[in-house]
């Protein structure tokens, strides 16, 4: 899996530390999959490691603490496999100066940026430092390479270095007036706000000629303490925190202090507090306040249950690359381990010789699942602190050996291999250590009729049928001499195109089949795609609008061995070019934009404020556009065949429109319609989606309210009941 992505704002927060995090660069090292420490919000003026290497949670931003120690975040102590890592020597300083990178932005031009930054009392805030980089800057880190710990240490280290010196650096003056100059006209640029002792705040996408304003959020912080029974301060330990009935907001931040206290960022009010230290267990979650007054919080730590044991085969020979994790067996096709909800479950591999290790859970009986292949078994452990043992035996599957060879008759590695069952499932095998050039093994498969998709990097992939025995499978595939495919796609009468996909597919292919095997490729803006390698003979083409994933165009072509040449035109019925403007008549980027009628389209604007989305059946549609708490107006539109243009401006949003209704909800049977748009609910003004979702919760079920709609610039009232409603929506503009 590639390292996470750093958001644009948050990464404006980051470059001013990068020296700090230089210093401290080969703590990646010791991470599993590590993600790029992207949101750590620091004062330039200290540099102190107050906020933690989080991956941002949609609608958050992480905060300052204002508190005056400062704790700095250390490696985590563990593994979430309950294995301990080698700790770099603690820090205990709290703070220290680094000098960073001189600032030489490759962008610039003649524009000019005055804007203002207010603090939280609505006052100008003097003082503040306002940094810029601009919106379209590739913030994307190097991806971890375990095998080369050096080389990715050097790689992140110059990726940092050349997003600090990115960056534009300023303080406002006593009106709170901030100038960037030398812009470049064309670009949009990221703005974050930081003032001692106040808060913080970011703005983004701002157009280079613009005057923003900068608002200042207050900051808070959670302060704790960790220790034993005992009372002996815990040095090392890693703390997670949400906010109540939001879980998935958790965040995971890993400290070293001799006196066991740590600082973190959060918004005021109550969260739940999680601590783990390698032998040593919490129990259950500390419910915490933060705020100005809120006391310190104390946790203690019990002496922990390790677990520890082997996962073999029937046979007693040890199964490497086995899954154990704490819980009952789920069922994947239901979400399962795929879709993300074990994210947060303790989760051990075991090695070589089967083993497996939990070092650090709390005494209690727990429920262990170990998985190879496609074989399960669930245990229960009264698990005591201290050491115990639980071992699995499992069917190891069928042992399946593929022998792959090129053209020429030389070795070639697989990349990816697929088994598909007949059933139409996608069984999971465990892919086991190469023993020679050419050779794929796997284990852990039941015996059955499978088929069998190998893709290597320069070859066309291979889809092959396999009967899979009980036991040794060998198998030999060699590759063909590859065919390209390349050329143009257009609308009949010189349309252009946008959000539609080409592929190649054989006959008794599924719908959704090839991918990764390089015969699917969106079409550029430009309308150019190029396909392969791919098996010289003959194919099905098909064009695929995105949105929708819908099928426009369908013909037969026949492949040669190396390059080959097709150009489609195809007849994209309606187009509606979509241009979409602020206030001020300046383009706005990435708006949403969204065609309701008998059938729904959705598009985006790109950089210029363009959007064009093809192959819309003719006839009557709604249409609007969205950004960043921005809506137009609904405009009613008649789509042709052929290029149909509309302009939307975006206002300030001042109610909210429907965007679903629920079947057999309170909306559904009071006759509540997509597109309707609220503007009061019981008695109260609804100025957002946002608002109108407050509004609804500070409601009983119990209670009458009424709701104000206008639709096709009629008023209508809705009696209804207090709670769930049924509905969706969005922010909207009357």
């Amino acid at each position: 899996m590639s390292a996470s992505r750093i958001g644009g704002a948050n990464l404006l927060l980051l470059v001013i530390t990068l020296g700090a995090v230089l210093f401290g660069a080969w703590s990646f090292l010791y991470n599993n999959a590590p993600s790029v420490a992207a949101n750590i919000p620091l004062r330039a003026a200290d540099l102190d490691l107050t906020d933690p290497p989080v991956t941002e949670s949609p609608g958050t931003r992480p905060k300052h603490s204002t508190q005056p120690e400062i704790i700095r975040p250390a490696q985590p102590p563990g593994t979430t496999d309950g294995h301990s890592t080698t700790q770099p020597p603690a820090n205990t300083s709290g703070k220290f100066e680094v000098k960073l990178p001189e600032s030489s932005p490759s962008d610039s031009g003649d524009a000019r940026m005055e804007g203002k930054v207010i603090g939280p009392d609505g006052k100008p805030c003097a003082g503040a430092t306002v940094t810029a980089l601009r919106a379209g800057f590739d913030a994307t880190p190097p991806e971890f390479n375990r095998g080369d710990l050096e080389a990715y240490r050097d790689r992140m280290a110059a990726f940092l270095e050349h997003t600090a010196r990115q960056r534009r650096q300023t303080t406002t003056d006593s009106r709170g007036i901030f100038t960037f100059t030398g812009l470049d006209p064309r670009l949009a640029y990221n703005l974050s706000a930081v003032a001692e002792g106040v808060g913080s705040g970011t703005a983004t996408s701002i157009a280079a000629t613009d005057s923003p304003v900068v608002l200042i959020s207050a900051d808070a912080s959670l302060q704790g303490r960790v220790q034993t029974i005992e009372g002996t301060p815990v040095t090392a330990f890693t703390v997670r925190h949400w906010r109540a009935n939001r879980e998935w907001e958790a965040r995971s931040q890993s400290f070293n202090h001799p006196e066991g206290r740590f600082s973190l960022p959060s918004k005021p009010g109550s969260l739940y507090c999680e601590v783990t230290a390698p032998g040593l267990s919490q129990g259950s979650p500390a419910e915490a306040t933060v705020g100005p007054q809120a006391p310190e919080l104390v946790i203690t730590l019990a002496r922990a249950a390790q677990l520890s044991g082997t996962v073999r085969d029937q046979a007693g020979n040890p199964l490497a690359g086995a899954q154990v994790y704490l819980g009952a067996a789920r069922n994947e096709e239901r979400g399962g381990r795929w879709g993300g909800e074990w994210a947060n479950t303790p989760t051990a591999t075991s090695d070589s010789k089967g083993r497996y290790l939990f070092d650090s859970l709390p005494p209690r009986t727990h429920t262990v699942t170990a998985t190879f292949g496609e074989a399960t078994s669930t245990q229960t452990i009264d698990a005591k602190a201290g050491e115990n043992t639980l071992d699995f035996a499992l069917e190891g599957g069928a042992r399946v050996v593929l022998r792959l060879t090129d053209a020429t008759g030389q070795p070639v590695q697989a990349d990816e291999v697929w088994f598909q069952a007949k059933a139409g499932n996608w069984p999971r095998a465990i892919r086991l250590p190469p023993r020679e050039p050419g050779l794929t093994e796997f284990a852990g498969l039941k015996p059955g009729e499978y088929t069998a998709t190998i893709n290597s990097a320069g070859w066309p992939s291979l889809r092959k049928p396999v009967t899979i025995k009980d036991g040794d499978n060998q198998f030999e595939f060699q590759f063909a001499q590859g065919a390209t495919l390349s050329g143009i796609v257009t609308g009949a009468g010189g349309v252009s195109l946008t959000g539609v996909a080409v592929r190649l597919r054989k006959d008794e292919e599924d719908a959704y089949g090839g991918w990764g095997t390089g015969r699917y490729s969106q079409v550029a803006a430009d309308g150019k795609y190029k396909l392969g390698p791919a098996e010289p003979g003959q194919w099905k083409l098909e064009l695929y609008a995105t949105d929708g994933w819908k099928l426009v165009h369908s013909s037969t072509i026949t492949l040669a061995v190396g390059e080959n040449n097709h150009n489609l035109t195809v007849d994209s019925g309606g187009s509606l070019v979509v241009t979409v403007t602020d206030e001020a008549g300046s383009p706005v980027a990435w708006a949403e934009v969204q065609i309701r009628g008998e059938q729904s389209y959705n598009g985006r604007t790109d950089q210029s404020g363009r959007a064009v989305i093809s192959f819309i059946q003719p006839g009557a549609y709604t249409v609007y556009s969205s950004s960043r708490a921005l809506s137009s107006k609904s405009v009613s539109v008649s789509v042709r065949n052929g290029e149909n243009p509309l302009g939307l401006q975006l206002l300030k949003a001042n109610c909210s429109r429907i965007t679903h209704v629920y079947p057999d909800t309170q909306a559904a049977r009071l006759g509540v319609q997509v597109g309707d748009l609220v503007y009061e609910y019981n008695g109260e003004a609804i100025s957002s989606w946002r608002a109108l979702s407050a509004a609804i919760r500070k409601t009983r079920a119990t209670d009458n309210v009424a709701m104000q709609v206008e639709r096709n610039g009629q008023i209508l009232t809705f009696n209804l009941k207090g709670g769930t409603v049924g509905i969706e929506g969005a922010d909207g503009v009357r």
